[in-house]
C-alpha cells in the first residue's frame, strides 16, 4: 500500500491546484482499521452529534471555576520570576532593563481580561484599570536586583488576583505561561515558553510531527510536504501536497504557530480531526485519525534516484548529526553523482547539531562567528578535517521556511564553496537560540547570539540569499537555458550588491528580488529538478560552487 501511494503521489504532484468546491462530509463512512507490520492505526469517522466529545483544549488542565488566590505560592512565584528575569538579563542578545521586562509581563497579565494602564513616574509604578481606577501603586527597586523586581511582580499579581475575577481564578501555571510568553514574544517573535506538560510529551517522543508528516504554513493552511511510511496519517486519505485547512474544526488562519503545535502534540490515544483540500482533485475532505506514538526522524532519505539521493533534514535536534552521518554512510558513494539536501520547512533547533552536521562536509577552517553580550557569546567556530562525501557535489534547497540553525547550516556549506544554494531567501533569523530551565520545570528559549560569517556578513533579516533563484524559472525549458548559460559563462552572481548594503536596508525589496514560489504547484518539484540538473553536469556544478559569499 505504502509503495503504491508514494508512486501515485509523486506522479500527481504536478497536477494543478484546483479550485475549492463545497465540503464533502465523510462522517457516514464505515470505520477502517489498517494493520501493517503488527502496528494498527485507526481512521475513525465520528457522527457529527458526537464530535464535541473529541474537542481538545491545551489549557484545559489550567481551568478552575473557583477562586484560588490562596493556592498562589509567593515563594514559588518569586523563585520563578527571579530566574526568568536573570536568564534574560544575563543572556539575551541585547541589553534590556528590568523595568522594560516588567512592562511586558504586566501586558501579559492584561490578556486575562481588561487592559491595564501602566505609568512610571518618580521611581514609582502606577497601574490603572480600563476605567482609570488606580489598582496599584509601587516603588521600583534598584536596576540590578532581580529578586527585588521578581518580588514586585509577585506583589502586583497578588493584588490583581484579589481585585480582578479573571486573574483571581487563573491557575498559577496559566499566569506563568501568559506572562512569560508575552514577554518573550515581545523580545523576539521566535522565542517561546514551553510548559512542563509539553516538555514531558517531548521527552516521550512527541513532536510537532506526531502524526508522521512534515508541513509548511501557506495562506490556505498547512501544506503536507512528506508522509512517513506506516505513520498514523499514512493510512488516511491525505496525500503529500494536500493542504490541511482546519484542525479540530478551527481554521488554520485563526491558529498561532504555538496553537498548532499544541494541538498536534496531544497524547497518543486521542483523536484529531483534520479538514483538508485535495491537491489532486481540489475537493475538500475530512479525516479523523487516532494517534499512535510515532517519532519522526530528523533525516529522511529519498533514494528514488539512486545516483542523486535527496536527503531532507526536518530539524536539528539531539543526534541529528549522527542521523545525517548514518544516512551518508549507507549511500553507495561510488555510484552516486552527488546529493541534494532539502532544508525546506526546517525550523532550526539545536545550534551545536547544525554545526556538527555542516562539519561532516567541510575539510577545515573557520566557518562561523557569533556575537552577543559577554565574552562567552563572542566565538569563532572551526571545522574539523574530513569530508564524508569526498568533495562530491552537494546542492542545498532552502527558502523562506528555512529558519534559524537551518539557515546557518545552509550558509556554512555555501560560503565554504561546498554546496550550491537553490531556492529563495531564507527566513532571515539566523541567530543562535538557547534554552533555559525554570523552577516550575518549564523552559524558555530566546536569542542569545547573532550568527556572522568569517568575513562579517550578518545573516539575520535579509537571510541567506540563494545563488540560483527558483522564481526565475518557468518551465523545464528554462532549466535547460539556465544550464546552457552557466556553461557559456553568461550566468552571473547577482548577490554581490547585497553585501555592501546595510543589513537593515530595504529588506523587503531585497527579498522580493528572489520571491518564494509558494503556494504555486511548481514550488514542490521545480527546485528538485533544478538541483538534480546542476549535479548531472559536473562543469556547471564546479562553475557555480566558485560563486560563493
Amino acid at each position: 500500500m505504502g509503495g503504491t501511494k508514494n508512486i501515485i503521489t509523486k506522479i500527481l504532484l504536478g497536477i494543478a491546484f484546483m479550485p475549492v468546491i463545497p465540503n464533502t462530509s465523510l462522517s457516514n463512512t464505515v470505520p477502517v482499521g489498517v494493520v501493517k507490520n503488527t502496528k494498527t492505526f485507526e481512521i475513525i469517522p465520528i457522527p457529527k452529534e458526537e464530535k464535541d466529545k473529541y474537542s481538545y483544549n491545551k489549557n484545559e488542565y489550567w481551568l478552575n471555576n473557583t477562586n484560588i488566590v490562596n493556592n498562589f505560592s509567593i515563594k514559588d512565584a518569586s523563585e520563578f520570576y527571579t530566574n526568568l528575569l536573570q536568564d534574560i538579563q544575563n543572556n539575551y542578545i541585547y541589553d534590556i532593563s528590568y523595568d522594560k521586562l516588567l512592562n511586558y509581563i504586566l501586558e501579559g497579565l492584561s490578556a486575562f481580561s481588561e487592559k491595564l494602564e501602566i505609568t512610571k513616574a518618580n521611581n514609582r509604578i502606577l497601574i490603572h484599570d480600563s476605567n482609570l481606577k488606580l489598582v496599584g501603586n509601587y516603588s521600583t527597586p534598584i536596576e540590578g536586583d532581580a529578586k527585588a523586581w521578581a518580588n514586585l511582580i509577585v506583589n502586583i499579581i497578588l493584588n490583581l488576583r484579589e481585585k480582578n475575577p479573571a486573574i483571581g481564578k487563573a491557575h498559577p501555571e496559566q499566569i506563568y505561561y501568559l506572562t512569560s510568553n508575552y514577554l518573550l514574544n515581545s523580545l523576539d517573535e521566535n522565542a517561546k515558553y514551553t510548559d512542563s506538560i509539553s516538555l514531558q510529551k517531548k521527552a516521550k517522543g512527541y513532536n510537532s510531527h506526531t502524526l508522521g508528516f512534515t508541513y509548511r504554513k501557506i495562506p490556505y493552511g498547512l501544506q503536507v510536504l512528506s508522509i512517513i511510511n506506516e505513520s498514523p496519517i499514512f493510512f488516511s486519505g491525505i496525500e503529500e501536497g494536500d493542504v490541511i485547512t482546519h484542525i479540530n474544526t478551527v481554521p488554520i488562519s485563526k491558529l498561532r504557530d504555538e496553537d498548532i503545535e499544541a494541538t498536534l502534540t496531544n497524547d497518543d490515544s486521542s483523536i484529531i480531526h483534520l479538514n483538508y483540500i485535495s491537491y489532486i482533485t481540489g475537493k475538500q475532505g475530512e479525516e479523523y485519525i487516532k494517534r499512535n506514538k510515532f517519532t519522526i526522524p530528523s533525516v529522511i532519505v529519498d533514494n528514488s534516484n539512486p545516483q542523486i539521493p535527496v536527503i531532507s533534514i526536518t530539524n536539528f535536534k539531539e543526534k541529528s548529526s549522527y542521523e545525517l552521518k548514518d544516512a551518508i554512510d549507507k549511500l553507495n558513494k561510488n555510484n552516486i553523482k552527488g546529493i541534494v539536501i532539502d532544508l525546506r520547512a526546517n525550523n532550526g533547533g539545536d545550534f551545536t547539531e547544525s554545526l556538527e552536521s555542516a562539519n561532516l562536509f567541510i575539510s577545515g577552517g573557520d566557518i562561523l562567528k557569533t556575537k552577543g553580550l559577554g565574552e562567552n557569546k563572542n566565538q569563532v567556530f572551526t571545522a574539523k578535517a574530513g569530508d564524508l562525501l569526498n568533495n562530491k557535489p552537494i546542492v542545498v534547497i532552502a527558502d523562506n521556511t528555512t529558519k534559524a540553525e537551518a539557515e546557518i547550516f545552509a550558509f556554512i556549506l555555501e560560503a565554504n564553496g561546498r554546496a550550491v544554494l537553490v531556492g529563495s531567501p531564507t527566513f532571515g533569523n539566523a541567530s543562535v537560540y538557547e534554552e533555559f530551565d525554570l523552577p516550575n520545570k518549564s523552559q524558555i528559549k530566546f536569542t542569545t547570539k547573532q550568527a556572522i560569517s568569517p568575513n562579517d556578513y550578518v545573516l539575520s533579516k535579509v537571510g541567506v540569499i540563494p545563488l540560483v533563484c527558483v522564481s526565475s524559472f518557468t518551465s523545464d525549458n528554462s532549466i535547460d537555458l539556465f544550464i546552457s548559460n552557466v556553461r557559456g559563462g553568461s550566468f552571473k552572481d547577482n548577490r554581490e550588491r547585497f553585501k555592501t548594503e546595510p543589513i537593515d536596508a530595504d529588506v523587503k525589496r531585497i527579498r522580493n528580488s528572489c520571491k518564494s514560489l509558494y503556494p504555486l504547484k511548481s514550488s514542490q518539484e521545480l527546485p528538485l529538478k533544478i538541483s538534480k540538473g546542476i549535479i548531472e553536469d559536473t562543469d556547471v556544478y564546479n562553475k557555480l560552487k566558485t560563486m560563493k559569499y
